[in-house]
């Protein structure tokens, strides 16, 4: 449900503080078909040869627990409620690292709100990112980097959407989420000297 609060980019979480930050909803259990609850971990889960070693960065995570008491079909949503708007933003993106070893490993998505959808009787929610099945080779693989193209939208919301994959062995995690845009170019004439005696002229794109 998206919350009046209008969160100005960037936004960063890494799951670090006590308590997750009050624009994240976790659930709620019986709506958008959500049957249970993202949980919070470090180090590793409690389920055998599954799921990630270590957080990301720092010492907490999201993640899945596949084990029981979890049933076919179940699906756990965490979205981020605060509006953004992307609008003035240039090239906005969603950068996150996700985790996902283990042999009964389900599906991992991000789904982006539009509001402008609504203008025009689109569904609002749209499937930007997407993963199923074992992504790494241990528990102890890297994270990988996921990007996500944001449109250009007043009030902007996601949400990570996690589906069980049948089994214990489907502790799925993420981390390090970081919504941001560019907000300025500028031409930065640097030259430089190569071997043959050229010069070149390099566009900077900054990222903040």
């Amino acid at each position: 449900m998206a919350r009046p609060c209008l969160e100005a980019l960037p936004f960063y979480d890494d799951f670090e503080a006590t308590t997750l930050n009050s624009c994240w909803g976790n659930g709620p259990v019986g709506v958008d078909g959500v049957t249970f609850e993202w949980s919070r971990g470090s180090g590793e889960t409690a389920s055998y040869d599954t799921g990630p070693s270590a957080a990301q960065t720092g010492s907490n995570y999201i993640f899945m627990e596949a084990s029981y008491p979890r049933v076919q079909g179940d699906v756990a949503i965490l979205s981020f409620d605060c509006q953004m708007d992307t609008s003035s933003n240039i090239y906005p993106k969603l950068r996150f690292y996700y985790h996902m070893y283990g042999k009964d490993m389900g599906s991992l998505y991000v789904d982006v709100f539009e509001s402008d959808n609504l203008n025009y009787g689109i569904p609002p929610w749209s499937i930007e990112f997407s993963r199923t099945g074992q992504q790494h080779s241990a528990t102890t693989s890297a994270w990988s980097l996921g990007v996500v193209d944001l449109p250009h939208d007043p009030a902007l919301r996601f949400r990570f959407r996690g589906e069980w994959g049948g089994y214990y062995g489907g502790d799925m995690a993420f981390d390090s989420v970081r919504p941001s845009g560019l907000l300025s170019t500028f031409d930065a004439e640097v030259f430089f000297t190569l071997t043959c005696g050229l010069h070149a002229f390099v566009r900077c794109i900054f990222f903040i």
